[in-house]
């Protein structure tokens, strides 16, 4: 039972980790771009659809082919 109890209690720290990093990492993904993002440039299609969100995204960034603005 206890290791139960100590998996629980370490599994549960593990994802409270994973959530606040997601918060404080100022990515989403863009709702503007549209299709596959293939090229991770600095003045490409995706950071400037990024910046028309009006979010406050600052730029933007491929991953997983999809479109991540970044703050």
């Amino acid at each position: 039972m206890v290791s139960t109890s100590l998996f629980v209690k370490v599994f549960a720290f593990a994802v409270l980790l994973v959530l606040i990093n997601q918060a404080t990492a100022n990515e989403w993904p863009s709702g503007l771009f549209s299709g596959a993002c293939f090229f991770d440039d600095h003045f490409g299609k995706c950071p400037n659809k990024c910046k028309e969100e009006g979010k406050g995204a600052t730029g933007g960034h491929c991953h997983d082919f999809k479109c991540i603005c970044t703050n």
